[in-house]
């Protein structure tokens, strides 16, 4: 699907600051 860029800018700031396996538990609940 479409990903704003705003959107795009946080996914990147989650990615250097928070472990990838959390961030993807943030996108898929």
């Amino acid at each position: 699907g479409y990903v704003s860029p705003d959107v795009a800018k946080t996914i990147k700031l989650w990615q250097n600051t928070v472990s990838p396996t959390a961030a993807v538990k943030l996108l898929n609940p």
